[in-house]
């Protein structure tokens, strides 16, 4: 059974934006965190697999509608997100993935780039804002 568009945006925002989702159980619904924490966003290879290039970690994002952009089905990166620089070869990037941890951790969603991006030694990778779109359904 997939969601409506109304629960699937309640739910994003719950996520992304720590605001409480309303009507579920009671007319208080679930609420948002007293202390909202955020997610680990990582670079992928491909939809399954991390990338690995020197010098590489997972980004940090706080759980915030400063940070995080909610509309409708989608939500998306409000600000420019740049990654540690690459301090060895060269390593393309299909996809990106939302963590709930800096290593391991439950994978929230993956999305795919609108391009294969190549991360070559001595870059520093950036993706402007709205680069970083997860579609719920």
């Amino acid at each position: 059974m997939g969601k409506s568009s109304a629960h699937a945006t309640d739910y994003l925002q719950l996520l992304f934006q720590n605001q409480n989702m309303p009507n579920v159980g009671d007319s208080t619904g679930l609420r948002g965190s007293s202390s909202a924490g955020g997610f680990w966003i990582a670079l992928m290879t491909n939809s399954v697999t991390e990338a690995s290039y020197t010098n590489y970690s997972r980004l940090y994002a706080p759980r915030n509608s400063s940070v995080w952009q909610v509309s409708g089905t989608t939500v998306f990166n409000k600000n420019d997100f740049t990654f540690n620089y690459n301090n060895g070869g060269t390593q393309n990037v299909t996809h990106f993935a939302i963590y709930t941890s800096q290593t391991g951790g439950t994978q929230i969603g993956v999305g795919a780039l609108t391009a294969n991006t190549p991360i070559n030694g001595g870059d520093t990778p950036k993706f402007l804002a709205t680069d970083l779109t997860i579609t719920e359904s």
